[in-house]
């Protein structure tokens, strides 16, 4: 089973979606959530500072990894555009999806760079619950 303090590394700086909470002040609460930047992580203690839209940069939240879901693509949502900007065949991509424990290994570290600056899952965290398909985060409360 895989376990996001294992791979939060790879997406510092990634969007993330918060636990579910409630307003104190509505009767009932109204549920909601909130989408931050991952900024800084703790592997000691298991938690990432999320920084918050309309807080200043250095006002971090800490959330639990166990609390916490990034919010990814899919690798099969890569544009033509964006393979090519890459430098990839869109076959490769496939293959890539195919074998489950074949890793990336013909990728260039260029290339995994690019994947992950841009949100794609290369680790299968989405089929593992612990990240959100990108699209879908607000639909999960």
């Amino acid at each position: 089973m895989k376990a996001l303090k294992d791979y939060i590394h790879f997406y510092l700086r990634q969007e993330c979606q918060t636990p579910t909470r409630v307003y104190n002040d509505e009767i009932p609460g109204k549920p909601y959530k909130l989408r931050g930047q991952i900024l800084d992580i703790d592997l000691v203690i298991d938690q990432a500072g999320v920084h918050l839209p309309g807080n200043p940069i250095t006002d971090l939240n800490n959330y639990a990894f166990s609390e916490l879901k990034l919010i990814l693509r899919p690798l099969s949502s890569i544009t033509i555009e964006e393979a090519k900007e890459v430098n990839i065949e869109m076959g490769q991509i496939l293959l890539a999806q195919i074998p489950k424990d074949a890793g990336l290994k013909f990728f260039t570290a260029n290339q995994f760079q690019w994947f992950l600056s841009k949100g794609f899952d290369l680790f299968g965290l989405i089929e593992e619950g612990l990240a959100i398909k990108k699209g879908d985060e607000l639909k999960q409360l």
